[in-house]
């Protein structure tokens, strides 16, 4: 339910429900606010699918979405024929328009309190593939390429700016590399691996130009409930001249 903003739909379908059927077409949205607070969502998505068994089984040819000026792709089925869902999904090369970040996120259902912006486009792409129900059995592999990103939750007593850095989705886990950021008048630099989403570990190299410590230590506002173990490095250096 939206608060105001125009909705359009387009669609050709063909075949016998609950049978079999093919559908193509398109649906824009203009404008469109959840609430009054939030910014305009102005989104559209291309489609081209199959369906079988009253949709318990579904197969996108193509599904091309546009968010602002953010363009993204998907392929790739969908089955509930099961008792959980399975996914065979690919995400061809992408892109989102720093701009269209918190958009996105407003999308996704996060509040207007999540600030995210970037100067340059964020460049993914990535397959996932497995039972959705089951996260050991859920593969998702791909890359993301972040640049000039800033960052900010309520959780947060300043941002995290100037961000940039090259993220290897692997399967339970992912790499972060060439990753350099500000906080404050600190910055940091180094390299991030996260393994076992279920019970994360973290093991992360830093070093600092110029880092004010008790600066760092009070990034965050509070310490979260069940906070990942993390094994790390840390160092700093001179600024050069």
């Amino acid at each position: 339910r939206a608060a105001s903003g125009r909705l359009g739909v387009r669609a050709k379908v063909t075949g016998r429900w609950p049978a079999a059927i093919t559908a193509a077409g398109a649906i824009k949205l203009q404008d469109v606010r959840r609430v009054a607070s939030e910014p305009p969502i102005t989104a559209g998505v291309e489609f081209d699918l199959t369906a079988r068994e009253g949709a318990r089984w579904v197969q996108f040819s193509r599904l091309d979405a546009s968010i602002g000026r953010s363009r993204l792709g998907m392929r790739g089925t969908l089955d509930n024929r099961g008792r959980s869902t399975r996914v065979d999904i690919d995400i061809p090369p992408s892109s989102i328009d720093g701009g269209d970040l918190g958009m996105l996120l407003a999308l996704a259902g996060a509040g207007p309190q999540i600030e995210i912006s970037a100067g340059e486009p964020v460049r993914i792409q990535a397959r996932v593939n497995g039972d959705t129900s089951n996260r050991q059995d859920l593969a998702v592999t791909g890359t993301l390429e972040l640049s000039e990103l800033s960052f900010r939750h309520p959780s947060m007593t300043r941002p995290l700016t100037q961000v940039r850095g090259k993220i290897a989705l692997g399967n339970n886990g992912f790499d972060v590399t060439e990753f350099s950021g500000i906080i404050g008048g600190s910055d940091v630099a180094g390299t991030l691996s996260v393994a076992d989403f279920s019970a994360p570990r973290v093991s992360f190299t830093l070093t600092s130009r110029h880092a004010d410590f008790w600066e760092l230590m009070s990034f965050m506002k509070e310490k979260a409930p069940g906070a990942a173990h993390a094994n790390g490095a840390a160092s700093t250096a001179a600024p050069a001249d």
